[in-house]
């Protein structure tokens, strides 16, 4: 998906920011993404039961794991599954020789999502 050199190189070193994230995306796909901010938990929380529900829908979150108590901060994680009864999301792709995949509650990675991107200083969010 990223054949460009420089930018790579300037990923692996400064990151991502949540629009450049939605921009790659869009590249390749038909994308709907909300930041936090303009969003709120009940519209993620359905947006979780709608992928989750689909063969054909995705969700990729942007979160920090400071607040679900992880090392570093920034992370993109696809959404696996979710379960409505428990509120529970299955978060993937997590950095495998730190931390397996996991469920955490909904309205924790929301809380994870809503805190500020110490680069742009505007909230994560959900695509």
């Amino acid at each position: 998906m990223l054949a460009d050199p420089d930018t790579i190189a300037a990923i692996e070193e400064k990151g991502i920011t949540f629009d450049e994230f939605k921009v790659l995306c869009q590249k390749h796909a038909d994308v709907s993404a909300f930041k936090a901010l303009g969003s709120s938990l009940q519209l993620f929380t359905d947006q979780l039961v709608k992928t989750s529900s689909s063969h054909d829908l995705f969700m990729i979150v942007s979160y920090s794991r400071r607040i679900v108590n992880q090392a570093g901060n920034g992370h993109y994680s696809p959404v696996s599954a979710y379960h409505g009864g428990e509120d529970m999301a299955l978060i993937l792709d997590v950095a495998q020789h730190k931390y397996p995949f996991h469920w955490l509650p909904g309205k924790v990675l929301w809380e994870a999502m809503n805190e500020l991107d110490g680069g742009t200083r505007e909230k994560r969010g959900f695509e």
